[in-house]
């Protein structure tokens, strides 16, 4: 059997294993989802300033919104549209991911294996996110892909279509963009001390990189600015993420008190776009304060991201033992297996999400790169023995996580279901203590939800602001047993709907 004949039969086991699995994963709407969700429908409705956002980036929003005109007349949702679509980004990325692999040192068993073992993994990723993550695969794995030519260093023409991938792909997932600028001047350092490259040749090869991507952020860094009033390239997710990490909760503009209204007018939460609300950025040098609770984020990062390694492969994380304990095993090892360029884009990638936020699904591409990885690490022999159980290994996490996730969220659909049976509008808020489903459920409903941040407020002044935004609407959760504040005196509101999760009362 050829390579190509693999990927004819890795496809197959996507599709099928996406189309079994929806009715039980296909209620995976989290709160970044939502938000994305509302980006494309002010799309949809003409509102060309919501093109760009503080937080989410837009390429897939620009790429949806054109095909949700054209299927709500088929009766499908934002969402399910957004859903079909990030199945077809999964395909793509297993077509881009053979292709990327074909050519390397692999056999057809070991080849056809990874593409057998990877289209699962990508069916529970479709499922798990469905903005962002796999589009920007698109344009990461070919641009990984340059990168590991022979002649890349050489030919100029190379470093030029790597930033314009890497600049596309900063619209797909905002990362990318410092995370190119970072990497290539390290990556040009690492090819002076190796010699691959001359001195006056790697300060051209660095200048053509910088200015190609700087124009391909231009128009972003322009719409920012008209939108928020700062040049931002990259988008502002980085900033309020550090500024998040670093004062430990948010920060809102004043007269913002506890009670976070909507985003803006037709938005459903404050989620919808934080940076319009958002108060003073606070930085890791702010003061000496911040910057020790800065460096104690950065250590629990670490520890985080051993846990991410061993959800993308178990054996990444052995791996990362055995080097540490490299005098006695170093006859499983290659030796400097980690100088590669393969392990240095990986290593870096993953240092920078530490010093700011990292989960595991930013990953994805070092989860597609593995079998160069793990092929560069080992002996062949040994290479040749665990690359089975490397395999298998992969799919441990998604499979465990899958079953935690069966029928995730079913609930807010229903809930959403019963509160449009009852015709209520408006604005609403609730004493949920979680956000995030409270942002789902209001935008499965339409409602326009206030969230209650800090929890540390009287009886008193909390009903004084529910007078303040006029809100029309309270849901009392029956169990919320972590909210520490005392459900107020629902004796003066007009109770409107009783079900078995909750009551919503109408604020007189």
């Amino acid at each position: 059997m050829k390579k190509g004949h693999f990927l004819f039969l890795a496809l197959g086991l996507f599709a099928v294993l996406w189309y079994a699995l929806f009715p039980a994963l296909g209620f995976q709407l989290d709160d970044d989802c939502t938000a994305y969700l509302q980006m494309t429908d002010e799309l949809v409705k003409g509102h060309w300033d919501k093109a760009f956002n503080g937080l989410w980036s837009p390429l897939n929003q620009w790429v949806l919104f054109p095909l949700v005109k054209w299927t709500r007349a088929w009766g499908w949702t934002t969402f399910y549209t957004a859903q079909v679509l990030n199945v077809f980004f999964g395909g793509l990325v297993l077509v881009e991911t053979h292709l990327f692999l074909r050519k390397r040192n692999l056999t057809i068993q070991q080849h056809g294996g990874f593409l057998l073992v990877i289209a699962p993994v990508l069916v529970y990723y479709v499922f798990l996110q469905t903005f962002g993550d796999l589009l920007q695969l698109l344009f990461v794995i070919p641009a990984l892909h340059l990168l590991l030519r022979d002649d890349f260093v050489k030919n100029s023409r190379n470093w030029l279509v790597l930033a314009v991938l890497m600049g596309v792909a900063t619209y797909a997932k905002s990362f990318n963009g410092p995370f190119f600028f970072v990497f290539i001047t390290l990556f040009v350092g690492k090819l002076l001390l190796e010699k691959r490259l001359s001195r006056k040749d790697a300060i051209q090869r660095l200048l053509l990189s910088f200015v190609v991507m700087a124009l391909m952020l231009l128009p972003a860094a322009l719409a920012y600015h008209a939108q928020y009033g700062v040049y931002a390239p990259f988008g502002l997710s980085g900033k309020l993420n550090l500024s998040w990490m670093v004062n430990g909760h948010k920060a809102f503009k004043a007269p913002i008190t506890f009670l976070i209204p909507p985003a803006y007018e037709g938005a459903h939460s404050l989620w919808d776009d934080p940076m319009l609300l958002h108060g003073t950025f606070t930085t890791p040098f702010s003061s000496g304060y911040f910057f020790v609770k800065y460096v104690a984020k950065v250590m629990l990062n670490g520890l985080i991201a051993l846990q991410c390694i061993w959800e993308l492969n178990l054996f990444f994380l052995l791996l990362l033992l055995i080097f540490v304990w490299k005098k006695k095993r170093v006859s499983l090892l290659q030796k400097g297996f980690w100088k590669d360029d393969p392990w240095f884009f990986a290593v870096i990638l993953v240092g920078l999400y530490v010093s700011v936020h990292i989960e595991t699904r930013y990953l994805l591409i070092v989860l597609i790169a593995a079998p160069l990885l793990w092929q560069s690490s080992f002996q062949a022999a040994v290479f040749s023995r665990l690359y089975p159980w490397l395999m298998g290994a992969t799919l441990l996490f998604p499979v465990i996580d899958t079953a935690a996730r069966w029928h995730k969220n079913e609930e807010l659909f229903t809930q959403a279901a019963v509160l449009k049976q009852a015709h209520l509008h408006g604005n609403i808020t609730s004493n949920a203590y979680k956000s995030g489903p409270s942002w789902v459920l209001a935008y499965l409903t339409d409602f326009h939800y206030y969230t209650l941040e800090n929890f540390d407020v009287s009886i008193e002044d909390y009903l004084a602001e529910l007078k303040r935004y006029h809100i029309d609407y309270f849901i009392e959760y029956k169990e919320a047993p972590h909210w520490q504040l005392l459900s107020p005196d629902m004796s003066g509101f007009e109770e409107v709907l009783d079900t078995k999760a909750f009551r919503v009362y109408k604020v007189n």
